[in-house]
């Protein structure tokens, strides 16, 4: 098993729930720094390494933070299985050991600053946002699954919705509706609606895509209650405040 694989596994076997990125910032924060690379946590929580001296400045960024569940780390058929492999680790490793295979051929043109961000399955996106404040590079490359073989040119928003509703207790034998009725009504509106705005758009890219994240309901026989968590995809050229 070469290097680069082995400190892709040590990423993979160090949890990094959102919000709890600690100890995998540590692993890959030692990793550069014994590369000889200037190597920290920034303000975010983020792992950051800088190498070379010259040319334009490159940021490659990633995210070491996961949603939540355990994968069994594990070689399988040459394929690697791993909470994190794909989504978002499996780039981040690659990130740093092309940086450190550039170096050591003597082919880095360019001063690359790696970054390994926190809360990107958050809805806060910590590390991003530090990063976009701090930094001003030439050129930014985003370490996402977008498949092994190509560069995916775009990058789409998100925006989270959180609906409430609440009501008088509806009896099931009569004509009031449920209020999970009333969000559902809600959420179909929401679906006509992007339909609307996706007429004509063929490419996935250039679509608003809605996705219900999470409902839960309930009563204390007086009154009932719903909540959701909605997510739009936004194409380019969409402004959010218009939603």
């Amino acid at each position: 098993m070469n290097d680069a694989i082995e400190f892709l596994m040590r990423l993979l076997r160090t949890p990094s729930v959102s919000g709890q990125e600690a100890a995998a910032v540590q692993v890959m924060v030692e990793q550069m720094a014994a590369f000889g690379w200037e190597a920290f946590v920034d303000e975010s929580g983020s792992a950051v390494g800088c190498v070379g001296t010259d040319g334009p400045l490159v940021v490659l960024l990633g995210h070491i933070d996961t949603v939540p569940g355990e994968i069994p780390v594990r070689i399988v058929d040459d394929k690697l299985y791993g909470r994190g492999a794909v989504d978002a680790k499996g780039p981040l490793a690659t990130f740093v050991w092309a940086a450190r295979q550039a170096e050591l051929a003597g082919t880095l043109r360019c001063r690359l600053i790696i970054i390994g961000a926190t809360e990107e399955e958050a809805a806060s996106s910590r590390g991003a946002h530090a990063a976009r404040d701090r930094y001003r590079p030439d050129f930014c490359i985003i370490g996402e699954p977008s498949g092994w073989d190509r560069v995916t040119l775009g990058y789409k928003g998100r925006l989270l919705a959180h609906y409430h509703y609440h009501q008088p207790a509806a009896h099931s034998a009569g004509e009031q509706r449920a209020a999970p009725e009333v969000m559902v009504d809600f959420w179909r509106a929401v679906e006509n609606y992007c339909q609307t705005v996706n007429a004509g758009r063929e490419r996935l890219f250039d679509q608003l895509i809605p996705s219900l994240r999470r409902v839960s309901s309930g009563s204390d026989g007086i009154t009932e209650w719903v909540e959701a968590t909605i997510g739009l995809r936004l194409p380019p050229g969409l402004d959010p405040t218009v939603l």
